[in-house]
């Protein structure tokens, strides 16, 4: 058995899945969402007995979240909190924002084009003129 108790059936619980991505994650420089923007877990919460001791077993549906996005995980700035409450509070969604109608990520060089709509991304621009061309070429 473990130091910790919290071995299930050759696994571990949720609440131990949580912290030990948590330390994963901000430990991890290459992780441009955590670690490598400065993200970090509290010194005290780095042994998993403290952080059980301070947040208590997961709940059921929820997982590991800070209230200030910008702060680190340490008492007072992370709760339990269900899947809609993480996305409530994450903004606007880049994957759906910034992609023109073909799936393409555009950025501020993206364009409009009379007639549409829906923004297009200079790949497409281009990849109509470049199509628009051969056509001509063939005819």
């Amino acid at each position: 058995m473990s130091k910790h108790g919290h071995t299930w059936r050759g696994g571990h619980t949720a609440t131990y899945n949580s912290w030990r991505s948590m330390i994963r994650r901000c430990g991890d420089p290459t992780n441009s969402a955590y670690g490598g923007r400065g993200i970090s877990v509290c010194e005290r919460w780095r042994n998993f007995a403290a952080f059980l001791d301070e947040m208590g077993e997961r709940p059921t549906g929820t997982t590991i979240g800070r209230l200030d996005k910008d702060g680190n995980y340490e008492p007072g700035n992370v709760a339990w909190q269900t899947k809609e409450d993480q996305l409530a509070d994450r903004g606007p969604n880049r994957n759906l924002r910034d992609r023109c109608r073909r799936g393409h990520l555009y950025d501020e060089c993206g364009v409009y084009i009379a007639g549409q709509t829906r923004r297009v991304c200079k790949a497409c621009v281009l990849l109509r003129k470049y199509r628009r061309l051969a056509a001509e070429r063939v005819r």
